[in-house]
């Protein structure tokens, strides 16, 4: 008999939130025959915090296993909040490391993530880069990939590339959108591309009229277009129209938003920064530069544009490893926790 889930993570509106790995989780799991509960679908930190431990005690006789999602920030004591009481219930309990800047929280205090970890039954990450970080407080995690459906793209490989870039992520220190800008204005004063064009999708969580301020002083209005949260649909449009996905951050641990450009057919430019080189190689299936360094950057992606086939080959051997993120191939790993670990 298959054992009863209860994820507890983000399950917002996908046509007006970014998907979570929790609602992939739990749509793919439900598929393959599992009973599965979801929360929270509150966006406030206090309501969703007073959902799940109403949820978790309501309902406890509707679950056996509870998979918490690990963040940082304040998302981690709704996360400890949760694991605390599951314990008390006497539940199994999965936690999943997905914040990327898990490590160096940890490094200033690991106490209330050490408290979590060490509730857990089973550990799962989804990179290599998280594990080798938890085995420094001798936590022994599974690796267990994130999942993109292959269904929602279309690969289509560009042979001659254009100067037309996409970015996508929150305008939040951690993404780093200041940088995208700067890489922009360097393409266009030292490589001359003066048509050159950039599209920045995502939510505002901070740094939205700090990089506005910066495109209009470095006079770069034709250039960059700031066109908000984008859903599936646009997603594709926008992958569509570009041809080079650049990625700025200054921390991450597993973007799933590498696996999404790969899928659609782009090469990627990306900083080098936490998990990022556990999932893409350097020259083979992306290009990767220090942190911050937009010169480094830019140079990465003239080169691209000026040598036919180069973006080819990176966005094919990059399709050539997208199948282990597959619905099936993830599956197979959490089908076997959950019924052979737990």
């Amino acid at each position: 008999m298959k054992k009863r889930i209860l994820i507890i993570g983000l399950f917002l509106d996908k046509e007006s939130y970014i998907p979570t790995q929790a609602m992939e989780i739990a749509s793919l799991l439900k598929n393959k025959g599992y009973e599965v509960l979801t929360i929270s679908d509150k966006k406030n930190r206090i309501l969703r915090l007073l959902h799940a431990i109403y949820f978790l005690v309501i309902y406890r006789n509707k679950y056996d296993v509870g998979m918490v999602q690990l963040f940082s920030g304040l998302s981690v004591y709704w996360g400890y909040v949760s694991v605390r009481l599951l314990k008390t219930l006497n539940k199994k309990i999965i936690v999943t490391i997905r914040g990327g800047g898990i490590p160096a929280k940890m490094k200033i205090d690991p106490g209330i993530y050490l408290k979590m970890l060490r509730s857990a039954h089973i550990i799962t990450c989804p990179s290599n880069f998280m594990i080798n970080a938890m085995k420094e407080y001798g936590m022994d995690c599974e690796l267990v990939e994130n999942v993109i459906d292959m269904n929602y793209y279309t690969y289509d490989p560009r042979e001659k590339l254009q100067p037309v870039l996409f970015w996508m992520r929150a305008f939040s220190p951690i993404y780093n959108p200041q940088m995208a800008v700067r890489v922009i204005k360097e393409l266009k004063d030292r490589y001359n591309y003066s048509n050159i064009k950039l599209y920045m999708a995502g939510p505002d969580l901070g740094l939205k009229s700090e990089v506005l301020g910066m495109i209009k002083k470095m006079g770069l209005r034709d250039n960059i277009e700031l066109v908000g949260f984008v859903n599936m649909r646009n997603k594709a449009y926008f992958a569509k129209v570009s041809d080079i996905y650049i990625c700025t951050n200054n921390i991450d641990n597993a973007p799933v938003s590498f696996l999404e450009m790969i899928a659609f057919g782009l090469p990627i430019v990306s900083t080098n920064v936490g998990g990022i080189p556990h999932i893409v190689t350097d020259n083979q299936t992306a290009l990767l530069v220090n942190q911050n360094d937009h010169v480094g950057m830019a140079e990465k992606i003239h080169y691209l544009i000026s040598t036919p086939g180069a973006g080819k080959t990176l966005s094919a051997n990059g399709k050539n490893m997208l199948n282990k993120y597959s619905a099936e191939e993830v599956f197979k790993k959490w089908d076997a926790l959950l019924t052979e670990r737990i």
